[in-house]
This record gives structure tokens, C-alpha cells and sequence, in this order.
């Protein structure tokens, strides 16, 4: 028995062609044993014609590269893709060693066996009959113009658009491109006249990377770009009405998904232009907008060229540049592109709608009905119009540690207390000791925890504060976290470490039942728009965390005293993460560009470096790495104190700047100590990343630093002018007194309760009138029967 691995490595819309060369070479050779080397496994998920079990190293097994060489000829041929891998894995696999077939019955399978009278009637002679035989019917899975994928049954159940937006039909857009061929890529500024030509009537989802090429962000969509994997995209595909795309990943796809409810095929409107003849490529049911033919540059076929203007990346691909340009708002444009117009395009799609396969989500001429109506009588439940707003609230954090998020949601409870509300508190699990103190007693704290009772004993139908940590994973199990939500009438989540699994937890969007999402820094919320699905309805906040820096605002700022050392403090746990050790620094997510472009030393070096550079500098820290206290510890230019030593009020009176600087693998939230150091008056140098970014004003309560030479400048600047230092710590205090005020979190939190009162109030009052419509409608409707 023969063992074939097949290697294909090039992009993923040529993976999705190298499955159909699989399909119907197992299919013509059932005996032989195939598996694939390939980059996108991910394509030949639950294939039933490879057995992964093969492997390279394994004795006898042969391998072979192969492609799709007929692509020479197909300006001129009638090859399509679909059939080219299997000509090139034949004709290698072949030549090693005979198959079992000849020229002509491989041609009978691929004529279903041939004519009846080759294999039937009483003329009929072998080898015909059995050809006839053997390849009846043949055809209806091998040879199809197709690619070759398989759905799982969870694929098939999962549809996304429907689950995270409540939208049933959608079209998939592929609105952009690759850089090496950006000759494929049609003026999507034009699309925007689609989306608003079909708004109301059906929705248009977009997808990609954020790497590829797109020269405008579309309105009206819903994006998933560089928020899906290639596997999600194939329920995506599955259940959509249709695609839109270029020559590409998506097209092929779409070619490859069967429609639902029967339907043998995927519509979609493929845009090619004039760069690849449209018969190597194109499926049956798509709607094609080409122009090959009707220029000079594409009269015989496709162009073939890769770049419309010079690009820096891959040169090679500068060699081949668009022949015939044309500049349209100053944008130089492929003139077989600019041909075809945006009426193309919505006449493309109109046609499906036209003919009777599909229908729109509402009827095309009643403008009345022209946005989508998101309203639902089961997003109601109780809801009382005239109910006046209820100052009362359940909180649900941890208290299991004596951190800053713990420090924070208590805040937020203490606050709100303060300001009228009545606060529920509910712990994660266990509750610190910290916590059962006097100083805590004005908080009602709940002896049944979120793991021990509180969904059985708490006040249903109140809003829910959740002030996640490490906890967001298990909120976003439905098993774990579905009955809290169901017994709540809205939620805020607020997120003080990771936002974990949350941007694509479908089950909580789809609840409409989170009303906000609150994050420590920008940076975070932007992260959360980038990944998440859904959360349409959902408002997103950053917010500075709710710490009480009144301590810290009462440090009066420290003049420097001529020939006074300059001391630069800094506080915090001394985890490896927090300072750059030989654990860490080389480690981490590097998201930046400058975290990708410059090295990060360790801080021993850093330090080493700063001491050889800047005379008169002490360091202070509360408390620093092992590794930073046994390389300096004997130095006079070094203070170490232990964690909680002295009063931080003390310690932070002692400085002059603050230093912020962590490795990569930890991402300051807040932070804290940073929060802290403002209000004490202290200039800030640190990272513009996370928290920290937010929390410095560059030029005016301290300076961003990304490299060395950044920190040893904003310490020399500072040191040298004493003026300009104490100004900006002056600012920095007034800053941080106005914006980091805890008190802002009951500003927000109400804010956030009104609307969602004042949203369900007009929920009420639009399904009252959708009922109204329809009772008149039904009686309308049974006065014209009779």
C-alpha cells in the first residue's frame, strides 16, 4: 500500500484549491494512504480523505511539492483552479511509480463512465463495462468545481452574526488585500454607497487583518476584521446569504460552503477586473465583475500584474506594476477597477434578491422601515414605566488578597454608600481579614460569597456591578455565571486586570444585559474594541480605578536644596514582571512599535548605566527585585526599603521624580503607585503603554520614556532645571486631584442606570406601537379576506 504526504505552502486561498486536488486524487485512488504538509491545517479539519497518522520520517512513504503549473496556460486554456493541483500530484506521483489507471480510464471517470453504449448495450467490451461500472455517478463528488472542506456539526449550529448582533441576514465583505497584489484590490470607497443602498435591508459583515490594505473604514458594518481565525470563518461563510470579494480567500470559500436549507451553493459577487481570466477561476453561481477583453492590457486573459504603485516591502513584486492607471480623488486606481462602478456592484447583489431565492429583511419600498429595528418584546422583563430609578445596587469582586483591584471595588462601594445608593457586596470567595475590620464595617459585605450562596440569597433585579481580576474567565462561562445574569437586571462589568475571554462571549452580548464596560486605561478599551464580537448595544468607558489618594494629596512638594542628590523613587511588589530581571527581559508581549524596535535591558544594566552617566542621583525603593538589592546594596547612591517599611506617605516625601519602568510581561492597569506619586507631586517618567500612558501628560506631569536615552534625559532635564521639575510635580498633583477623584465612579455608575431606565422606558413604548401596527395590520388584512 502506498503513503503520499502532499506539500503545498503558499496562501490560504491556495490551501483552499490543494483540498479539492485531495479530494479527487483519494477518490480516483481509494487504496493509496494521503496526508498533507501544509500551512493552514486548519482548512483540512474533519477531512475524511487524509490520515493524519502518516508521517514524513516514516519508511516508504513518499512526498511530494506540488502546485498548479497549468496557471501558465490558463490566459488561453480551459483548465479550472479546482482541477490544477490534481494534473501536478498525477503526473509526479505517477512517474515515481505507475498508478493503477490508464489515459483512458481516467478519462471515463472523468466522464461518469463514459456513454451507456460504452459500457451497456450489446456491443459493449471490456474495458468499458467496467469503467461504466465502476465510474457511474462518479462525478457527483469528484471533479466538482469546488474546493473541499467539511463543517463540523458545531460549525453548523454556530452562527455568530445571529447570536452576538441578533442579525439573520448578512453578506461577508473581504474589503481589502495583500500587499504583494494590490492589483486585486478594488476602490472600496465606493462600497460605502452599497452599505447605504442596503441599509435596513440587509447587513454587511466585514472581514480581514488589520495588515492588509484598506484605505477606508466602512460605516453601517459590522467588523470582525482581525477578529476572526480562518476556521471561524467557515460558519461565518456557512451561515451568511452571500459573499462579496476579490480574487481571493473569501471568493474560494464562498465557492467551497454549501447554502443552507438545500441550496447547493454559495452566492457571492467576485470582483476581478482585469488581472486573471475569468475561467481559471470563477464558480457557478457567482456573479462576476471583470473586464477582461475590454482593454488592451487584458484582451487575452488576465495581466497578471502584482502592485498598482511601488510599494517598500518584497521589490521583486515592483517589477510588476499596473500598465494602464488612472488617479481618481488622488488616489491612483487600476483602470479595469475603476470600471466597475458601485451600481455594479448593488446590481450584482440585487439580482439574488431579485430572482427568488432570498428575500430582505424588510420590504424593499417601505421607507418607514428603512434602519433595522433592534427592538424585541423579549428584551422586557417586569419593567414598570413609572417606576421611579432605585438607588440600590449589588457589587461582586474579590476580596481574597489585599491588592489594588480588591481596594478599589470597596471604594466604589463606600462611595456610593455615601451618596444615597444601598450597596449589596458580594466576595468572589473567601474575604481577607484586611476587610472585617472597623475600617470596613460601613460595607455590607455578604457572608454568601459568588461560590457559596449568593445566587440563591441575592436581591434579584438590580443592577450588578461586577469588578472583575483574574474572575472574568469563569463570569464568562454561561454554566458558571448565566444564573447571576439572568437575575439581574443589568450589568456593568468593570475590568481592573485582563479582559480575558469576554470580547467574544457571544451568550453575554446576545443578553442585551451589559450595559457598560469600564476599563483602567484607553489602551485596554481599545484592545476590547479590536477583539471583541458583539457588545453592540454596550457602552465602553475608560476610567481612571477608584483609589483614595487623599494621603497622598496632603504631601506638601520638596524643593530641591542646591547640592542636593536628585532622589528617584519607585514602589511596588518586586515580581520579576514589575522589574526587568534576567527572567524577564527577554519576555513578554511586545505590542508597541517601540517595544519592537528597541532592546530592553535588564535593570541592573540600566541602573549601572544611569550611575556612570548623572551625578548626584539617589535611588529609593519600597521594594526592589532580590537581583537590584545584591547588585547594589553596598552602593551609597541606593536605598532598599522592605515592603510597607515605612507609611507610602513617608516614603513618597522623600522624592523628587518617580521612575515607572516594568518589563514587557506585565501590563500596568492603573497603576497605583503611579496614581499615588502624581498626588504626591511627583514628575512621572515612564512607558506610554496601559495605565501609564493616561496617567502622564508628556511636557506636563512628566515624560514618556521608551529607551535609555529617553529615562537618562527626562532625569538630566530634571535635575538640571529644579524650576521646570517643580512645576510639573505642582501639575501633576493638581491633575491628579481632578481626574483621579473616586467620586467620578457614582457619576458614571448613574449615569449608566438612568439610561438603562430611560432605554427600557422606550423599549416599552416601541413594542406597544409594534403591536399596535400589527393589530392593525391583522385587522386590515382580515376586512380585505372577507
Amino acid at each position: 500500500m502506498r503513503k503520499i504526504i502532499f506539500r503545498h505552502k503558499r496562501a490560504v486561498g491556495d490551501a483552499m484549491l490543494f483540498s479539492s486536488g485531495i479530494r479527487d486524487f483519494k477518490l480516483l485512488f481509494p487504496e493509496i494512504l494521503i496526508n498533507v504538509d501544509t500551512n493552514f491545517p486548519e482548512v483540512f479539519e474533519n477531512n475524511p480523505y487524509i490520515d493524519w497518522s502518516i508521517k514524513k520520517e516514516d519508511p516508504n512513504v513518499e512526498y511530494y511539492e506540488v502546485g498548479y503549473p497549468t496557471i501558465q496556460t490558463c490566459n488561453n486554456g480551459f483548465i479550472h483552479f479546482t482541477f490544477a493541483f490534481l494534473l501536478d500530484m498525477i503526473s509526479q506521483v505517477d512517474a515515481k511509480e505507475k498508478l493503477p489507471i490508464s489515459l483512458g480510464e481516467f478519462c471515463a471517470a472523468f466522464c461518469n463512465g463514459g456513454d451507456k453504449n460504452l459500457g451497456e448495450d450489446e456491443t459493449a467490451i471490456e474495458p468499458f463495462i467496467t469503467w461504466r461500472q465502476k465510474y457511474q455517478g462518479f462525478c457527483n463528488n469528484a471533479f466538482r468545481q469546488r474546493p473541499d472542506v467539511h463543517l463540523s456539526k458545531n460549525e453548523i449550529d454556530y452562527n455568530m452574526i445571529q447570536d452576538a448582533y441578533g442579525i439573520e441576514k448578512y453578506w461577508v465583505v473581504a474589503p481589502g488585500g495583500k500587499s504583494d497584489a494590490t492589483t486585486k484590490i478594488w476602490d472600496w470607497r465606493k462600497f460605502q454607497k452599497v452599505v447605504d443602498y442596503y441599509d435596513g435591508l440587509l447587513k454587511f459583515v466585514i472581514i480581514g487583518r488589520d495588515d492588509h490594505i484598506l484605505e477606508e473604514n466602512l460605516k453601517g458594518v459590522i467588523n470582525l476584521i482581525n477578529k476572526t481565525k480562518i476556521r471561524d470563518l467557515f460558519p461565518l461563510v456557512y451561515h451568511a446569504e452571500g459573499c462579496v470579494s476579490g480574487v481571493s480567500f473569501l471568493m474560494h470559500l464562498a465557492g467551497a460552503i454549501k447554502g443552507k436549507n438545500g441550496r447547493s451553493d454559495k452566492p457571492c459577487v467576485a470582483i476581478y477586473g482585469g488581472r486573471e481570466p475569468v475561467s481559471f477561476t470563477a464558480y457557478k453561481s457567482h456573479q462576476i465583475l471583470h473586464t477582461n477583453g475590454a482593454l488592451k492590457c487584458c484582451d487575452d486573459g488576465g495581466c497578471w500584474q502584482s502592485r498598482v504603485i511601488p510599494m517598500g516591502n518584497d521589490p521583486e513584486k515592483n517589477k510588476r506594476l499596473c500598465h494602464n492607471t488612472i488617479t481618481v480623488d488622488g488616489k491612483t486606481i487600476q483602470k479595469c477597477m475603476d470600471m466597475i462602478t458601485a451600481d455594479d456592484m448593488i446590481r450584482a447583489i440585487e439580482k439574488y434578491y431579485d430572482g427568488n431565492i432570498y428575500t430582505y429583511m424588510k420590504p424593499k419600498g417601505d421607507k418607514s422601515l428603512n434602519k433595522l429595528d433592534i427592538i424585541s418584546a423579549n428584551n422586557i422583563v417586569n419593567f414598570d414605566s413609572n417606576k421611579n430609578i432605585n438607588k440600590e445596587i449589588n457589587i461582586l469582586a474579590s476580596l481574597s488578597s489585599k491588592g489594588g483591584g480588591e481596594q478599589s471595588a470597596l471604594k466604589i462601594a463606600e462611595i456610593l454608600t455615601k451618596n444615597g445608593w444601598k450597596v449589596n457586596f458580594y466576595p468572589w470567595e473567601s474575604v481577607n481579614d484586611k476587610y472585617k475590620t472597623e475600617e470596613y464595617s460601613k460595607i455590607n459585605i455578604s457572608e454568601h460569597s459568588f461560590k457559596n450562596g449568593m445566587i440563591e440569597n441575592m436581591v434579584e433585579d438590580l443592577p450588578l456591578l461586577f469588578y472583575a481580576n483574574d474572575q472574568i474567565w469563569d463570569f464568562c462561562n454561561i454554566d458558571i455565571a448565566g444564573k447571576l445574569v439572568n437575575k439581574s437586571s443589568n450589568i456593568i462589568i468593570g475590568i481592573n486586570y485582563c479582559n480575558g475571554t469576554l470580547p467574544k462571549c457571544t451568550w453575554l452580548s446576545k443578553s442585551n444585559k451589559v450595559s457598560a464596560i469600564i476599563f483602567q486605561n484607553q489602551e485596554k478599551r481599545d484592545e476590547f474594541i479590536k477583539d471583541s464580537i458583539g457588545f453592540n448595544n454596550t457602552e465602553l468607558i475608560s476610567l481612571f480605578g477608584a483609589i483614595d489618594l487623599d494621603s497622598c494629596l496632603e504631601i506638601p512638594q520638596r524643593k530641591r536644596e542646591k547640592g542636593e542628590p536628585l532622589v528617584i523613587l519607585k514602589h511596588g511588589t518586586p515580581d520579576f514582571r514589575k522589574y526587568t530581571t534576567e527572567k524577564s527581559v527577554n519576555n513578554g508581549d511586545k505590542i508597541h512599535v517601540w517595544q519592537k524596535n528597541i532592546i530592553f535591558e535588564q535593570d541592573i544594566v540600566f541602573y549601572e548605566r544611569l550611575l556612570k552617566d548623572i551625578k548626584d542621583v539617589r535611588f529609593e525603593f519600597m521594594e526592589a527585585h532580590p537581583e537590584l538589592i545584591n547588585k547594589f546594596k553596598n552602593d551609597k547612591h541606593f536605598k532598599f526599603y522592605k515592603f510597607d517599611e515605612i507609611p507610602v506617605k513617608e516614603f513618597l516625601s522623600h522624592g523628587h521624580v518617580y521612575l515607572h519602568r516594568t518589563s514587557k510581561m506585565w501590563r500596568d492597569q492603573y497603576p497605583r503607585s503611579v496614581a499615588e506619586a502624581l498626588a504626591a507631586g511627583l514628575p512621572i517618567l515612564g512607558e506610554p503603554r496601559d495605565g501609564v500612558k493616561d496617567r502622564i501628560v508628556h511636557g506636563n506631569t512628566g515624560f514618556y520614556c521608551v529607551d535609555y536615552d529617553s529615562f537618562l534625559y527626562g532625569i538630566k532635564i530634571l535635575k538640571r532645571k529644579e524650576n521646570l521639575r517643580f512645576a510639573m510635580g505642582k501639575e501633576a498633583k493638581r491633575w491628579a486631584k481632578v481626574n483621579l477623584n473616586p467620586s467620578k465612579w457614582v457619576d458614571v455608575i448613574e449615569n449608566i442606570v438612568n439610561k438603562n431606565t430611560i432605554a427600557q422606558e422606550e423599549i416599552v413604548k416601541e413594542v406597544k406601537k409594534t403591536k399596535k401596527r400589527r393589530s392593525k395590520k391583522t385587522e386590515s388584512s382580515e376586512n380585505n379576506n372577507e
